[in-house]
């Protein structure tokens, strides 16, 4: 029982169809906008591999948007934020630099 005496009975079928209205990529579990984050994430933490295998697209779309916060995912940003805008100041004029900015923990 809840705090107020009450008993809490929610299924995956109450939830199901507000499930159905979320948008995502074809055969994967994620959004577009988590996609991008992981993207992001691979990018930062081995950039001289992912530079090169990103698309130009996915590439200027890193550089033309800001992180979006997922917790479990890029939320570590935040705390490298500095670095973070470094990294992508220096990848916008076309240097590369191969030193991860992944936290080390």
């Amino acid at each position: 029982m809840g705090a107020q005496g009450f008993v809490n009975n929610i299924s995956l079928s109450d939830v199901e169809p507000l499930i159905k209205h979320i948008n995502y990529e074809l055969g994967t579990p994620v959004t577009e906008v988590m996609a991008r984050e992981y993207r992001r994430v691979l990018l930062l933490k081995d950039p001289c591999y992912y530079v090169n295998k990103l698309s130009a697209d996915e590439l200027l779309e890193l550089l033309n948007t800001e992180p979006v916060y997922f917790k479990g995912i890029n939320m570590w940003i935040r705390d490298v934020y500095d670095s973070y805008t470094k990294f992508m100041n220096m990848l916008r004029k076309g240097e590369v630099s191969c030193r991860s900015i992944f936290p080390r923990r």
